[in-house]
């Protein structure tokens, strides 16, 4: 009996710099690294990048959140290139593992660009909305990770990690209103 399995990283399926490469070396259809047959080809993708094109040039701040690594990162992944802001980026992210770091009952946080930190990345979300949606900020928290492969956060912990994650949000987001509207 044969099984087939299909999956697609959609956080890989962005039109910004998605490398040829991820097509021709990555196209591997049981993969979380499989960026797709196309730029933009999965219906959540298309949805948050128009989204994102809606309110381009208004947008002051994207996150985009995962779980491995108690890490923020900043743009971009592509290429070992640093946003114009990058010093901005990097007040931002300081002031969140700062603030984490000061409460959190997990592995410490802490920050860098995201290509240097951890590897080349193309067609990502977090570049997409910099590159395309032209916004003024962009960052990565990867949350803490778990489990055998890094990624499954253990369940009895998911509360403490919410309610830690949103005292993180909630410093950043004053960051923003201070910088951008007042």
């Amino acid at each position: 009996m044969e099984t087939s399995i299909w999956s697609i990283g959609k956080i890989r399926n962005f039109i910004f710099i998605l490398s040829m490469d991820n097509f021709e070396n990555k196209f591997q259809p049981c993969s979380f690294l499989n960026p797709g047959p196309y730029q933009n080809s999965e219906p959540e993708t298309q949805a948050l990048s128009d989204l994102m094109m809606q309110y381009k040039y208004k947008l002051k701040l994207y996150v985009s959140m995962h779980s491995y690594a108690s890490f923020l990162l900043y743009p971009y992944s592509f290429d070992f290139v640093y946003i114009s802001n990058w010093k901005q980026h990097q007040e931002l992210c300081k002031l969140y593992v700062d603030t984490l770091n000061r409460i959190t009952r997990f592995e410490p946080y802490t920050f860098g660009h995201s290509a240097s930190e951890f590897y080349l990345a193309t067609g990502v979300s977090d570049d997409h909305v910099i590159g395309e949606a032209e916004a003024k900020m962009s960052i990565v928290i990867e949350l803490p990770g778990g489990g055998s492969r890094g990624f499954d956060f253990p369940e009895e912990d998911i509360f403490d990690l919410i309610k830690e994650t949103f005292v993180g949000l909630r410093a950043i987001g004053i960051y923003v209103a201070e910088h951008f509207y007042i």
